[in-house]
């Protein structure tokens, strides 16, 4: 029995396995991609309160998609356009905490 796993062993292909750990550790790399910094801020706009997170630029479908979400968990109205997210009333503690759980780091 315990010659069983020696014969597998030796009759692996060393380098083909060296070539799929290069492969998986750079796919894994990829995915860990950096989330962007968040900038949150509150601003009035045609007299009615809005927050605003700015610094998604370079992803519009992240952006979206956010967006999307943080609608539906907050239960307001709001947009997306050119990297900004903008939501209806003051939410900036309770989106805060939401981009903190989602794993960006938020700013202001």
């Amino acid at each position: 029995m315990s010659s069983d796993w020696k014969q597998v062993l030796a009759g692996l292909d060393i380098a083909a396995n060296e070539e799929v750990a290069e492969v998986v550790a750079s796919a894994v790399k990829e995915t860990r991609k950096a989330k962007p910094v968040l900038t949150l801020f509150f601003e009035k706009r045609r007299g009615k309160p809005s927050t605003i997170i700015a610094g998604l630029e370079d992803d519009e479908q992240t952006a979206r998609e956010l967006a999307s979400r943080l609608k539906q968990r907050l239960a307001c109205g709001g947009s997306e356009r050119d990297g900004e997210i903008l939501l209806q009333g003051d939410v900036r503690n309770r989106v805060r905490e939401l981009l903190l759980a989602e794993g960006y780091k938020v700013k202001g």
